[in-house]
């Protein structure tokens, strides 16, 4: 028998095919993914806008359990220094957080603030006017590619975390005179009905760095991104798809 070389066709047709059939699905997930991130931003924001905009000065006359949209801006000094991180700020707060695996599907999180240092209040643009914000309307994010009047910039974790109890410590910071949009439901303070401030501990409630005008720009264009994203990862998955029919 003659000597020759043996070439194996199509030997790694499968390896391939499996390859192509994951990028499918991650391309439809991610594309499902997307579609559903601009329905929630639509969503969150035509409820926002339906809420009445107060100046600082006008929510001190606000009903309480009315949910508004209040704006206005941080302070504008003094400056300080965020022990954690080094940051210049106005104000900051250090926040214990405890994640403890109760189960395999289920995660308690409880967390523990520490006291605010420095002005953490939003301010009213042109008067002395100026409202508490609960810690989880300044911290959470209006929108994606917004940051909120509070911005975390330090998460520093325990030496002693297990795989079931995770312990740490992160720094928010609020920067020096910035313009503050903030989304909540207006409450009145234990034992002082008279002293208003804004809560909201749930969607859609939060804070955007920007002024409304800004913001609605911003939204406009959140959503073409992730519409956009949406419909290149079907694009790619329905290329992908005929790569494998043939």
């Amino acid at each position: 028998m003659s000597g020759g070389t043996v070439v194996h066709v199509g030997r790694m047709a499968p390896v391939a095919a499996d390859a192509v059939n994951f990028l499918i699905m991650c391309s439809c997930i991610g594309a499902l993914f997307a579609a559903g991130e601009s329905v929630r931003v639509a969503v969150r924001w035509w409820l926002i806008r339906r809420r009445p905009v107060l100046t600082c000065a006008e929510f001190t006359s606000a009903q309480p359990g009315t949910a508004v949209v209040v704006v206005g801006r941080t302070a504008a000094g003094p400056v300080i220094t965020a022990p954690r991180s080094g940051l210049a700020c106005v104000g900051y707060q250090s926040v214990r957080v405890h994640d403890h695996e109760v189960s395999d599907n289920y995660t308690e999180t409880t967390t523990d603030p520490g006291f605010e240092q420095g002005d953490t209040w939003l301010h009213g643009d042109a008067d002395d006017a100026e409202i508490h914000l609960a810690l989880p309307v300044r911290t959470r994010k209006l929108f994606h590619f917004n940051s909120p009047m509070m911005v975390r910039v330090a998460h520093i974790e325990d030496r002693d975390n297990s795989l079931r109890d995770q312990r740490a410590e992160q720094e928010f910071i609020v920067p020096a005179d910035r313009p503050v949009v903030a989304a909540g439901v207006v409450a009145a303070a234990a034992g002082d009905s008279g002293r208003l401030y804004l809560d909201g501990d749930d969607w859609p409630n939060g804070t955007a760095q920007g002024r409304v005008g800004d913001l609605a720009r911003r939204f406009a264009r959140d959503v073409a991104v992730l519409l956009c994203t949406a419909l290149v990862l079907t694009g790619l998955a329905t290329a992908l798809f005929q790569v494998v029919r043939r």
